[in-house]
Order: C-alpha cells, then structure tokens, then sequence
C-alpha cells in the first residue's frame, strides 16, 4: 500500500513540475523581447539586432532603373546609409549628389512601398532575400517596420 501511496505521489509531483516548467516558459518567453522587422503584407517577422544592415531593392518607376535602399539597424531605428542606382537621374530625382547619406542621419521606424508598384521589391538581409508579394496591403502598401516582438509572436509568425 505504502509503494502505490509513494508512486501516485511522485506522479502528482511530476506533473506538478512539469506544469510550472511550462508557465515559467510562458512568462519568460512573453517577458524577453527581441527586434524584429515585420513585413505587414505576408505577416512575416525577421529576428534582427543593432548594427544589421539591409537592402530594400526595387525598379525605379519613373526611370525604370533599379535602387538599392541600404539601412542599418541602429538604436532600435531604421537609418537608411545609402541609395545607389545606375541611373543619376533617380539619385537627383531623391535631391541626392550621391549614393552615400549616412550623414544626413535619417532615421526611421518603418517605410511603405505602393503594394501595386511595378518594382519588383525585394528585402535583403543576412543573405536571405524576402519578396513581398504585390497584393493589397494595409491602405494598398507594404509596410516594412522595425518594432519589438516576444519569443512567441516570433514563433507563431513562422506558421
């Protein structure tokens, strides 16, 4: 009798335990936050941290030329260090004298692009690329934006 009474009492502990593992993984996980960018129309978060840099790549629509937008994540912002294009025209069209503007210190917490553009937007970051697809988003744009997420907001992303 002694041997069921000790054996139902280990079960009860170790679902006991098991259940306050589970709880401390779910406060802990909604307590630690991580950056992320999100991607509004495909739902998509990228795990991202200080001094990553990316590339928003897109055709130009006036001068059908390609651009490169580079950003770096800095300070828990968006600071665009570059805009190259083969085409001189796009630069003057952004009132740029060249492809560098670090210096001019431009910071942002998101960026939209017309989801019915005709440029071909890709994001590229950590040799990933990411192309967002060109249906109606919020108000008709994608929406890239950095902003912090939780463990769990990151893993129900991925399904």
């Amino acid at each position: 009798m002694t041997f069921r009474n000790n054996r139902s009492l280990c079960s009860k502990r170790l679902i006991l335990c098991l259940i306050f593992v589970a709880g401390l993984f779910v406060i802990v996980s909604g307590l630690a936050v991580f950056d992320v960018l999100e991607i509004s129309s495909e739902n998509r978060l990228i795990l991202v941290r200080d001094g990553d840099t990316f590339d928003h790549e897109y055709t130009h629509s006036m001068y059908q030329a390609p651009v490169t937008e580079r950003f770096v994540i800095t300070g828990g912002r968006l600071k665009l260090i570059k805009v190259d294009s083969p085409c001189v025209a796009v630069l003057e069209y952004f009132g740029l004298n060249g492809p560098e503007v670090g210096h001019m210190n431009l910071l942002f917490d998101s960026f939209t692009t017309p989801s019915a553009s005709i440029g071909s937007h890709r994001l590229k970051i950590r040799g990933q690329d990411f192309n967002p697809p060109t249906g109606e988003g919020l108000e008709g744009k994608i929406r890239v934006k950095l902003r912090k997420a939780s463990i769990i907001d990151y893993l129900i992303s991925l399904f």
